[in-house]
């Protein structure tokens, strides 16, 4: 049977339309790289947002009505990488993770890393050097379910990338001359605000917005998890969200 359906990219839309009127098709069913979208009825077309994503195959299951007969069909539509925007970053963006390097499950645990330019960011990790920059490919590898946000104002980007690029400067001047500050450690006996004393990775980012860009993030219980992050930036009048990964999910509140 020929394909009954059409994709058409734009940006970072996807437009899946019937090509024929004369055809009834039910219970669609679409699939992004194997990640189950979800079930629609009878359509002419619909649009599925990518949010950055750039799949590589949809497949279309589907059930038509040929000759008073009731047939499920699907078929397979391969997508053209160059037909989408290429993700950028700016700086000021927020990179936030539900996976880890260390083999915690998926949705537990996370990490966040803030940009300071189109190629790299800053992060903080419990290993020596605990403040460092890296490049964002390396972050995308060692995180690939990962959501991107970006400042609605790119002052106020900028000036929160500026921030963690001072921080960083001030902590590599402190090792330099002996002093242990700040120290990689999850709690809640010091306030976030408190820059010197402690640090994690997701902390870092609060700060870079608190001090930087007059932004406070709201920490709802115990240390400002990657969890937090996202809720707080995924419905913050201040923030967009770029990119999120398919399997980006959190199972607890934390």
């Amino acid at each position: 049977m020929a394909k009954l359906f059409e994709v058409v990219v734009n940006g970072n839309d996807i437009t899946i339309q019937l090509k024929y009127t004369n055809v009834r098709v039910n219970q669609i069913s679409v699939f992004i790289d194997h990640h189950y979208l979800g079930s629609l009825g009878l359509l002419q077309s619909f649009v599925i947002q990518t949010n950055g994503y750039l799949p590589k195959k949809i497949q279309i299951q589907y059930e038509v009505v040929y000759e008073g007969r009731v047939l499920r069909h699907n078929e397979t539509h391969h997508v053209r990488q160059n037909a989408f925007r290429k993700q950028q970053y700016k700086p000021g963006d927020i990179l936030v993770s539900c996976d880890n390097v260390n083999g915690l499950p998926f949705g537990f645990m996370g990490h966040g890393a803030l940009v300071i330019s189109d190629q790299e960011a800053i992060e903080s990790i419990p290993l020596d050097p605990i403040v460092r920059k890296i490049t964002i490919e390396s972050f995308k590898s060692d995180h690939p379910n990962h959501a991107q946000f970006r400042p609605v104002s790119e002052a106020k980007g900028l000036n929160a990338a500026n921030y963690a690029i001072r921080y960083l400067n001030i902590y590599q001047e402190n090792k330099i001359k002996g002093i242990k500050k700040p120290k990689f450690k999850f709690t809640i006996k010091t306030p976030l605000h408190d820059e010197w004393t402690y640090i994690y990775c997701t902390k870092l980012i609060w700060l870079s917005y608190y001090y930087g860009a007059g932004i406070e993030f709201i920490n709802d219980h115990l240390w400002f998890s990657p969890e937090d992050v996202y809720s707080n930036c995924i419905n913050h009048p201040e923030f967009e969200l770029i990119y999120i990964h398919p399997e980006f999910k959190f199972h607890i509140d934390s």
